[in-house]
């Protein structure tokens, strides 16, 4: 790669930054610092057709209000159990108003994907859906994923829509082709 192409990068990716401030430069984020921490009970089933694992390394406000987002916005349509994962937290995070959660202490941090490999070995049910300690589920949202496996054949996973917090799209999945590309 040429010096030429190198500065044309440089330049680019300054362009996009200035436009991506200008998009958000009006958002008004909602604090999670100051979240209200109140008794929180989930039916979790025994026999869950899907495991919720949710890995997370200290930032207990996220995974509060992402379990408070999910205590609002699941059903009793399909079973569930919820794991949380701790991934050696520094901080000490306290989850004891929270009842009907599975929650998992690490000795050492194990990273992301061993968190999750950590969190399948334990799961329960049928399906696993994984969760950012971030996330604020929607309404319906597990009657979505699972429209998709119960309508199209040969399905071996299905990923929520993603959104940035001014409500436009940041991904809403792939397709795996047979000759191995990703669309």
């Amino acid at each position: 790669m040429g010096i030429s192409s190198k500065i044309k990068q440089y330049f680019e990716r300054i362009k996009r930054v200035s436009e991506l401030q200008k998009q958000y430069k009006n958002i008004d984020l909602r604090s999670v610092s100051n979240l209200k921490k109140q008794k929180i009970t989930f039916n979790s089933s025994e026999t869950p057709k899907v495991s919720i694992i949710i890995p997370f390394y200290n930032e207990e406000n996220y995974t509060w209000n992402c379990l408070n987002y999910l205590h609002r916005n699941l059903t009793s349509n399909y079973s569930y159990e919820i794991i949380l994962i701790d991934d050696n937290s520094t901080e000490n995070c306290d989850f004891s108003l929270i009842n009907g959660i599975k929650i998992i202490k690490n000795k050492e941090n194990l990273g992301f994907l061993r968190n999750i490999n950590k969190g399948i070995q334990i799961a329960k049910g049928e399906y696993i859906y994984i969760l950012n300690n971030d996330t604020e589920v929607q309404q319906d949202f597990l009657d979505e994923l699972f429209y998709v496996f119960k309508n199209f054949p040969n399905v071996g996973a299905v990923g929520s829509k993603l959104t940035n917090p001014n409500g436009s799209l940041q991904e809403a999945g792939s397709l795996f082709m047979k000759d191995c590309n990703i669309s």
